[in-house]
């Protein structure tokens, strides 16, 4: 039998548009990127050796504890675009169909591995889960680049834009046959309405230290300070001293007027303003090079992102303001930011 159950509102918003191509585990957001995840993705290897498949493998979270360590992939069919969602059972069902192999052949020529029998079965009454996708009005898209992990954007909000997006989710209501009546909506917007906003503010305190002899810099140990409209302080411990340089970088870069993050692979004067912070910082080694920094800015972004849903209690208005966030397919910037920051980052690193 399944084990997989589909929220009763849907699949979680952004599920809907992972690109074709790539393979997602779905994961619980508080814990991330376990042991078990890792597991699972090794199954979903395997099974692409035994078939002479290529794979790329990423995992998502969501707020939807009935997905946890499922798989989902996007796949064309006759009847338009499906999100099909897989448990261990079904599985090689999902691949089949994502590499368009025919299952009853293909299942011949998979061995399980004994360290991915309790990740993976060969199957039995358990198949996929179809999900239709809605046909959305054309946006602008960003070929998601290989390498890197899929992580929602921000986009432009409008009024026409928001309204769309409404009228999207009564159509996918109405195909699974949710009854939405007038007042429920006129009720949701009254409760909204009311709601209170919190408010953030961000700085940051350096504390130098040190000289480094070889460098010959003064090291730093940098922390990053959210502040709520109580006055409360919060504290990001989370960092890496990579990710904090990544995070101090974008806020600088040209004013605060960001970047592409595909351009962060051949723009020497980010790379150059990233490594400048790095070097400043203590625990810093190992330094990437501009390839590898653009293949983990995603995984850092999300770090960052994570952090500040952390000390703000997943106020989401924070993580638009403070994260490094973008249209996709445009810059990318810390939307919150203000020229004082970036003097007083300036003055604490020696940028000129």
């Amino acid at each position: 039998m399944s084990t997989i159950k589909i929220p009763q509102n849907g699949l979680p918003q952004g599920l809907n548009n992972i690109p074709f191509g790539l393979v997602f585990i779905l994961t619980n957001p508080e814990q991330g990127i376990t042991s078990t995840t890792n597991q699972k993705i090794g199954a979903v290897i395997s099974i692409a050796g035994s078939l002479g498949q290529s794979h790329i493998v990423y995992a998502i979270p969501v707020d939807a504890p009935e997905l946890w360590d499922c798989f989902i992939c996007k796949v064309k069919t006759k009847e338009g675009d499906q999100v099909l969602v897989a448990d261990k059972d079904s599985l090689i069902e999902m691949l089949c169909e994502f590499w368009g192999l025919d299952y009853a052949e293909a299942v011949k020529k998979v061995v399980i591995k004994d360290r991915y029998k309790g990740h993976m079965t060969i199957g039995g009454e358990s198949h996929p889960v179809r999900i239709p996708v809605p046909v959305i009005r054309k946006q602008e898209k960003e070929e998601t680049e290989v390498g890197s992990t899929l992580i929602q954007c921000i986009t432009v909000h409008t009024k026409e834009g928001e309204l769309a997006k409404i009228e999207d989710i009564l159509e996918v209501c109405a195909l699974y046959g949710i009854d939405i009546d007038p007042y429920e909506l006129m009720d949701i917007h009254k409760k909204v309405s009311k709601k209170e906003r919190k408010t953030h503010e961000l700085d940051i305190d350096v504390i130098p230290g040190k000289e480094d002899w070889k460098e010959r810099v003064v090291k730093r140990t940098i922390d990053i300070i959210i502040t709520d409209n109580a006055g409360t302080k919060h504290h990001i411990t989370d960092l890496s001293p990579q990710s904090a340089a990544l995070y101090l970088a974008f806020i600088l870069f040209r004013d605060g007027d960001g970047i592409k993050i595909a351009d962060l692979k051949t723009n020497d004067e980010f790379y150059n303003l990233f490594i400048h912070i790095c070097k400043r910082l203590k625990s810093t080694n190992k330094l990437p090079d501009p390839k590898t920094l653009w293949k983990n800015a995603n995984r850092k972004r999300g770090e960052i992102k994570s952090a500040i849903s952390k000390v703000t209690n997943g106020d989401k208005t924070a993580e638009l303001l403070w994260g490094i966030e973008g249209e996709e397919g445009k810059e990318f910037r810390v939307a919150g930011a203000t020229d004082e920051l970036r003097e007083k980052i300036k003055k604490k690193f020696d940028i000129e």
